[in-house]
């Protein structure tokens, strides 16, 4: 690998990967089912359901297994972390959490064209965060802002997907002050988590995708991280690209 002359931030790369619990379309089945639920109950019941079902699923995690409870935990929590998105989107800045207790709140959204598939990404990359959703790297560039912005996310909930994306993929990144960029999939690779360049500023307006690898690993905290770069294209027209 080489070496750039940038400093490198803080390390390590993000390592609180879990193992593979389930496959794509199960993960499917529990983002339809907590979906309908939202519909059916609205934000405030299915918080108070979450929090019943939470007590229920860490009791039943002894028996069954922990995936279960990690994936409707994950799902549960995009919900409301859709409904705090819009709000801050109104607002034009972070504000609104998902929940009242809640120490995070969503920065952004990620947007990937080829997979039909949208991630809202919570303002820090600590563990604690990560089990929610994708976070943002604080030491990293603002989100279309220019340089480097390092999001990061579980390889086995939310960031499932990065296991499907190709080199030439399209990715959008909304802000919650309404800007938009688009980047292009320009290079894949697996490092390290000690390889704390790749999260390094290189003087490019790019976006960084890490998470843990292999997808399919049987155990926890592995030493490896796959690493998705993508380079800002042309300026994004709002209503053109879907």
């Amino acid at each position: 690998m080489t070496s750039t002359t940038v400093s490198p931030p803080a390390g390590p790369l993000p390592g609180h990967c879990e193992a593979s619990t389930a496959g794509l379309s199960y993960r499917q089945w529990v983002r339809e089912a907590v979906r309908a639920l939202y519909q059916r109950l609205g934000a405030i019941r299915l918080l108070i359901v979450s929090l019943v079902l939470t007590g229920l699923l860490a009791g039943a995690a002894w028996q069954l297994g922990g995936g279960v409870y990690i994936m409707l935990k994950a799902e549960l929590a995009q919900v409301l972390i859709a409904r705090a998105w819009a709000h801050n989107l109104d607002q034009g800045a972070a504000l609104q959490r998902p929940w009242p207790w809640a120490d995070m709140r969503p920065l952004a959204r990620l947007d990937f064209a080829r997979q039909q598939a949208a991630r809202y990404v919570l303002d820090d990359d600590s563990g604690r965060t990560l089990a929610f959703g994708p976070g943002y790297r604080p030491d990293s560039a603002l989100p279309a802002t220019g340089g480097n912005t390092v999001i990061s996310g579980h390889r086995d909930t939310h960031f499932a997907l990065l296991r499907e994306v190709r080199l030439g993929d399209q990715i959008r990144l909304q802000t919650v002050d309404g800007r938009e960029a688009l980047y292009e999939v320009d290079n894949l690779q697996v490092v390290d988590e000690h390889e704390l360049w790749v999260a390094a500023d290189h003087g490019t307006d790019e976006l960084t995708l890490i998470t843990c690898w292999p997808f399919d690993a049987l155990t926890p905290q592995g030493p490896e991280r796959l690493v998705i770069s993508a380079q800002r294209i042309k300026p994004l027209v709002r209503g053109l690209w879907h």
